[in-house]
């Protein structure tokens, strides 16, 4: 039996490439689900003996709620039969406004889904317009409520250090998503990675040290304790997935670009699906390490 206890699951696919993502996805097209499913049944079938018992178990992205409704039934069906689950455990889905259904909903209920995170980012229009994302914020408010509505544990993502970002702007949107009483909320500042289109921009960016300091201020007035850098919750609602990264636990990662954490090697998949597949769906790793002692 193996050790791990956490499965990290990614699924590549995105309605639109944001301008500031260096992930590995892409829009789907025909044919890319089904050649998807193929390859992590067989890397589950590879893998699965790495983790005894999943305590959590994250599918994130890309954006899983991009899978088609019968592509979540597939892929259910496939962890189902490879993996166990220890009682209570945590099962995360990733989410965007635009793509999550309530079809996607009934599914995770009925299966074993109990936490959703969705990829607000902002509450302001102007702002998403500017982030390449394809929801407006009364989209975002509508999935969070959604979501809270079925009984799910709910984390949101907000985005700070835009060009021209004031702090009021940020407490904003601070205020518009504690006002819809998520269990957690996670903060990232904007960054602008090589090769991706906002690399190609010259624009400025704030520091984000104020934007920062200030969330650390008005989140826990509003209920929310800071248990790591980036992450806030009402107690009881931390990211079990997330500590386990933070506390160096062992994980297994499915799926193209996933990483893997196991005695005490790291290893990656190929980055792209057309890559995954052509390495036996990550049977061959494209980078492994051993740190030494």
């Amino acid at each position: 039996m193996g050790r791990a206890k956490s499965v990290y699951l990614h699924v590549p696919f995105c309605e639109a490439k944001c301008p500031y993502c260096a992930f590995s996805s892409d829009v789907k097209r025909p044919g890319d689900e089904e050649l998807y499913l193929r390859c992590l049944a067989r890397e589950m079938s590879l893998k699965a003996c790495a983790v005894s018992e999943a305590d959590t178990f994250y599918i994130g992205g890309g954006t899983p709620s991009v899978l088609s409704p019968d592509g979540w039934r597939k892929l259910t069906d496939l962890i189902e039969k490879y993996f166990s689950f220890s009682k209570g455990a945590e099962v995360t889905a990733e989410a965007n406004p635009s793509s999550m259904k309530p079809e996607h909903l009934s599914i995770w209920r009925d299966w074993r889904v109990s936490r959703v995170s969705i990829g607000v980012q902002s509450f302001d229009d102007r702002r998403l317009e500017f982030l390449g994302r394809v929801h407006s914020a009364e989209q975002a408010g509508s999935a969070v409520n959604s979501c809270l509505g079925m009984g799910f544990s709910v984390s949101l993502d907000l985005m700070f250090g835009l060009p021209g970002e004031s702090t009021r702007d940020w407490g904003l949107d601070l205020r518009a998503a504690s006002a819809l009483k998520p269990h957690h909320i996670s903060i990232y500042q904007l960054t602008v990675e090589p090769e991706t289109r906002f690399a190609e921009k010259n624009f400025r960016l704030p520091d984000g040290y104020a934007q920062y300091r200030y969330a650390q201020w008005a989140l826990p007035r509003a209920g929310y304790e800071q248990y790591e850098v980036a992450s806030f919750s009402v107690p009881g609602h931390e990211s079990r997935h997330n500590l386990n990264y933070w506390g160096d636990g062992e994980y297994l990662g499915l799926g193209p670009s996933a990483w893997s954490c196991l005695g005490g090697s790291r290893s990656k998949n190929a980055a792209s699906l057309g890559e995954y597949a052509a390495s036996d769906a990550g049977s061959r790793p494209e980078f492994s390490e051993r740190p030494a002692p």
